[in-house]
């Protein structure tokens, strides 16, 4: 966790920003999302996973592949998009701390690798700024930025997606907090 933060889910490694161009590494509590981008990757999974396991432990590794790695239908050894790399089978919605507030995750099938972890602090950005003020949310997702608005002390928000699964999360992710607003 990151310490002082009360903090378990955090971007490990982001790409080309960390010398590791096609790939991100994201941990939600003790499950770690692999997303590649690349097939470049693919000669070197195993490696990579061992190192990992020294490096970052975890229960679960799950493999997530980008749209354009998802339409070939050549991957080797059976790769697919959302497989459990690792024994045992993770649960399907995970729970993960963000400064204190707890989310759900669902990494096998929501966007990228579940949530968007590199948004943290434009989140809490959004907390301080949100005291007695109408928030609009638009492209909400899970909701993470309406929790923080919440917690900031929002008197109204309206989260706003297309997708009614991810809106449920977003009520789920107020209700995990015991947030409510007006």
């Amino acid at each position: 966790p990151l310490e002082g933060q009360n903090t378990t889910g955090y971007r490990l490694v982001h790409g080309e920003n960390d010398g590791l161009p096609g790939l991100v590494l994201d941990r939600y509590d003790d499950t770690l999302v692999l997303k590649l981008y690349t097939t470049a990757w693919i000669p070197h999974l195993n490696q990579f996973c061992d190192a990992l396991a020294q490096v970052s432990p975890s229960t679960h590794l799950i493999l997530r592949l980008s749209r354009s790695l998802q339409k070939q239908t050549d991957l080797p050894h059976g790769l697919n998009d959302g497989m459990t790399l690792t024994r045992p089978t993770p649960p399907s919605l995970i729970l993960f701390r963000e400064n204190g507030l707890t989310f759900e995750s669902d990494p096998v099938h929501g966007q990228k690798t579940g949530f968007f972890l590199d948004q943290r602090d434009n989140r809490a950005r959004v907390e301080k700024l949100s005291k007695n003020k109408s928030v609009l949310n638009v492209f909400a997702y899970t909701g993470g930025f309406s929790v923080y608005a919440a917690r900031g002390g929002a008197k109204e928000i309206v989260s706003v997606d297309i997708s009614a699964l991810a809106l449920g999360a977003a009520v789920r992710n107020m209700a995990h907090n015991k947030l409510t607003v007006p």
